[in-house]
C-alpha cells in the first residue's frame, strides 16, 4: 500500500470514528432532552401550586392529587415499562413515550377544573414512565466502551439537578409574564423536537435476555401504592382516627401482604425481594425512599410557605429557592468523586449530618426570618440531597453481580419515586392536619363571626390564598403564622428521617456489605 493510499485509508478511518462519536453524542443529547422534560415538569410545578390554587379553587387535597397523579402513576410502571422497552425496543417505547408526555402536556394546559388537569397529569406520568428507564438503556447500548460509559452516565445522571435548578425559576418566569398553562405549553415543542430526533437519529436495542411481564405484580403494586396515597391525602379531611381512614390503612396492608405473597411466588417478579437480603441494597433503598420523600415534601410545603406566608410572587419563590436547585446540581457531579476516595459510608454520613442540620435550623424559622438565613438553610439542604444521590445508586448497583445490575437499578429508581409520591402525600396532609388544630385553638381576634371562624379552620391553607375567609388582615397573619407553625412538624420528621438515614447508612455501608462488581458486558444487542 502506497503512502498516498495508507493516508487515504487513516483520513476515512478518523472520518468515520468522527462521525460516530457525533451520533453517540447526538443519541446522549436526545436522551438527556427528554430526561430534562420529564423532571422539569415536577419542579417547575411546584411554583405554580398557589396560581393554580386561586384559578382552578383548589383545596390542599388537590394540591396534592396534581403533583402526586403524575407521581403515581410514573412509579408504578416504571419497571413495567422497562420491561416492556426490552422486548420491543427501547426507542419504540421511547417514541410512544414522547408522543404521550407531549398530548398530556397540552391536556394540562388546556385544563379547566382540578379534575381535568389531575386526569392530564396522570397521562403525563404515563409518558414520563417511558422516559427513565428507556434513555438510561439506550445510553448503556450507544455506548460500549467502559470509560465512555461511565462519563456518559454522569451526563445523564446530572440531569435531575439541572432541571431541580431549572424548574422553580423557569416557571416563575412564566407565571410572571405569561401565566400558569405555559408551563405546561412548553413542554410541547420541546417533546416534539425530541420525537422527531429520536426517529431520526436514536438506534434501536433490545435486551438479549428479556424478563418476563408479571401482571399480577403490576396490578397489586397499582394497588397498594394508589389505597396509600389516596388515604393519606384524604385523611385530614376525614379524620385520622375515623372510619374510612383506618379501613384505607387496613386494606392498604392487605394489598402490600399480597403483593409480598406474589412478588415471592413469581419466577421473575416485579420487585426481586431477594435482592434485599444484601444490606447494602436494601440500606440503599431505604435512603432512597427517605430522601425523596423529604426532597419532594420539602418543594410542595415550602413553595406555599414563600408564596402565600411570605407574599414572593412565583418568580421570587424560584429565585428564593435557587439556593438549594444551585448547591444540588453543583454537589451531584462532585459527590462522585467524594465517594470514589472516601466510600459509600462517609459519603453518606456526612450528608445525613448535613441534611439534619438543615432541617433543625429550618425548625427555629418564623414568619420574619430574614432571606439571607434561608438561603444559607437552602443551600445546606440542597448539598445534602445533592451529595447522596449518586452515592445511593453506586451502591445499589456495586452490592449486585454486574448480571444483575439493571434490575437493582430499576428497583432503586422505583424506591425514589415511591418516596416522591409519599412526600406529598404523608407531609402534606400532616401539615394540613397540624394547621387546622393550630387554628381551631386559636384566639381570634374581636370581631370575627363564627361562621367566617369556621371557614378559615376548614379552608385550612387554602385561606392563606382565599380573599373570603381572609378579609380580615389579621385573620390572614393568624394563618400564616399557624402554617409556618405547621410547617415545623415537617421540618422535624426531616430530622428524624436524616437519624434513620445515618444510621441506615452506618449498618449497610460496612466494607463486608459492599462488593465490588465489574462490567463483564453488555447484555443488549442492536437492531440493524
Amino acid at each position: 500500500m502506497t503512502t498516498t493510499q495508507a493516508s487515504a485509508t487513516s483520513a476515512a478511518v478518523s472520518s468515520t470514528e468522527v462521525l460516530s462519536t457525533r451520533r453517540k453524542t447526538l443519541v446522549l443529547l436526545i436522551c438527556c432532552v427528554s430526561l430534562f422534560m420529564n423532571y422539569l415538569d415536577s419542579t417547575i410545578l411546584n411554583v405554580a401550586l398557589p396560581v393554580l390554587q386561586h384559578a382552578l379553587h383548589a383545596d390542599e387535597a388537590a394540591l396534592q392529587w396534581i403533583v402526586d397523579s403524575f407521581l403515581f402513576v410514573l412509579t408504578c410502571l416504571l419497571i413495567l415499562v422497562g420491561s416492556i422497552a426490552d422486548r420491543i425496543g427501547r426507542r419504540k417505547v421511547l417514541v410512544v413515550g414522547l408522543i404521550i408526555f407531549t398530548i398530556g402536556s397540552l391536556g394540562c394546559a388546556l385544563s379547566s377544573t382540578v379534575a381535568q388537569l389531575i386526569a392530564a397529569r396522570a397521562l403525563t406520568g404515563v409518558g414520563g414512565s417511558m422516559l427513565v428507564p428507556t434513555t438510561l438503556s439506550i445510553i448503556r447500548n450507544t455506548y460500549t466502551e467502559r470509560n465512555e460509559l461511565a462519563r456518559a452516565i454522569g451526563v445523564w445522571s446530572g440531569i435531575y439537578g439541572l432541571a431541580c435548578a431549572c424548574g422553580p425559576l423557569v416557571g416563575g418566569v412564566l407565571i410572571d409574564n405569561v401565566g400558569w398553562r405555559s408551563i405546561f405549553f412548553v413542554n410541547i415543542p420541546v417533546g416534539l423536537i425530541g420525537l422527531v430526533l429520536a426517529i431520526r437519529f436514536v438506534p434501536e436495542s433490545v435486551a438479549r435476555r428479556v424478563r418476563r411481564i408479571d401482571p399480577y405484580g403490576q396490578i397489586a403494586i397499582f394497588l397498594v401504592l394508589g389505597t396509600l396515597i389516596f388515604t393519606l391525602i384524604e385523611a385530614p379531611g376525614v379524620g385520622w382516627i375515623g372510619a374510612r381512614t383506618l379501613g384505607g390503612f387496613a386494606l392498604c396492608l392487605t394489598l402490600l401482604i399480597v403483593f409480598l405473597l406474589i412478588e415471592s411466588h413469581t419466577f421473575e417478579p416485579l420487585f426481586e425481594l431477594r435482592f434485599f437480603r444484601n444490606p447494602a441494597f436494601a440500606g440503599a433503598n431505604i435512603i432512597a425512599l427517605l430522601t425523596f420523600v423529604l426532597m419532594t415534601g420539602f418543594l410542595f410545603l415550602n413553595t406555599i410557605y414563600l408564596q402565600l406566608v411570605r407574599g414572593l410572587s412565583p418568580m421570587g419563590a424560584g429565585l428564593a429557592t435557587l439556593p438549594l436547585m444551585l448547591s444540588l446540581a453543583i454537589c451531584a457531579p462532585l459527590s462522585g468523586r467524594y465517594l470514589s476516595v472516601h466510600g459509600p459510608r462517609r459519603a453518606m454520613t456526612v450528608a445525613a449530618i448535613v441534611g439534619g442540620s438543615a432541617f433543625l435550623l429550618l425548625s427555629f424559622t418564623t414568619v420574619t426570618t430574614p432571606s439571607l438565613l434561608l438561603a444559607l438553610y437552602y443551600a445546606l439542604l440542597g448539598i445534602a440531597l445533592g451529595s447522596v444521590n449518586p452515592t445511593l445508586t453506586y451502591t445499589s448497583v456495586a452490592s449486585m453481580p454486574p448480571e444483575q445490575a439493571g434490575v437493582a437499578s430499576a428497583i432503586t429508581s422505583t424506591s425514589r419515586q415511591i418516596g416522591s409520591s409519599l412526600g406529598v402525600a404523608v407531609l402534606g396532609s400532616l401539615v394540613a392536619t397540624s394547621l387546622a388544630a393550630s387554628l381551631r385553638s386559636a384566639t381570634f381576634p374581636p370581631g370575627i363571626s363564627s361562621v367566617l371562624r369556621a371557614a378559615t379552620i376548614h379552608a385550612g391553607i387554602g385561606a392563606l390564598g382565599s380573599s373570603a375567609p381572609t378579609a380580615d388582615l389579621t385573620v390572614h397573619q393568624l394563618v400564616a403564622s399557624g402554617y409556618t407553625e405547621a410547617l415545623h412538624l415537617a421540618w422535624y420528621i426531616g430530622i428524624g428521617c436524616c437519624v434513620v438515614w445515618l444510621l441506615v447508612a452506618r449498618i449497610a455501608t460496612t466494607p463486608t456489605a459492599l462488593r465490588e462488581s465489574q462490567n463483564n458486558g453488555s447484555e443488549d444487542r442492536p437492531i440493524g
